[in-house]
């Protein structure tokens, strides 16, 4: 243990922040094909971020590019359900966009600006191009049955909501 011996633990004199966590997400993007379980991993960094984020106030609210990394992890596994745990991670992105949404408008009082987010008091998570791409390569590169459909079924959903999250197609 380094430091004072004043009682409080190292693990508690440095706080991460959302980037510290993002390089970490990003190391389990690059682990994902040897590792069976960084798609869980990830998933589980996502949660212990929020955590942190409430319970001790740190700045590690997981952001877009957290959810983004987290997909990607699932999208570069191998494992066979690797596809389906990508879309529960970019429904539950979907979810807190409408969250954090909701929270945004109530506490500045006007709509949260998805085409210019830089136009906001604040940037909220909000699923992206880069997201549902990610989505539907799961789905391309796990070949089971059923999946190439379900690929279809998530660019349709991306093309539904582009006007809800602000997507705008690769130029």
């Amino acid at each position: 243990r380094h430091g004072s011996d004043s009682g409080s633990s190292h693990r508690d004199s440095c706080q991460p922040t959302t980037a510290s966590y993002n390089t970490l997400l990003t190391a389990y993007v690059y682990a994902s094909k040897q590792n069976r379980l960084a798609g869980r991993a990830a998933e589980d960094v996502l949660k212990r971020m929020m955590q942190l984020n409430q319970e001790r106030g740190w700045h590690t609210k997981p952001n877009t590019k957290s959810y983004g990394l987290a997909i990607s992890v699932h999208a570069r596994s191998d494992r066979y359900k690797s596809a389906r745990f990508a879309e529960y991670v970019l429904n539950d992105m979907k979810a807190r966009h409408e969250t954090e949404r909701e929270r945004y408008e109530n506490e500045v009082g006007r709509p949260y600006d998805v085409r210019h987010p830089s136009n906001n008091a604040w940037q909220i998570v909000t699923p992206d191009v880069v997201a549902y791409t990610n989505v539907i390569s799961a789905y391309a590169n796990a070949d089971a049955k059923g999946y190439a459909q379900r690929a279809e079924e998530i660019l349709f959903d991306m093309m539904d909501n582009r006007d809800r999250f602000g997507i705008r197609p690769d130029s």
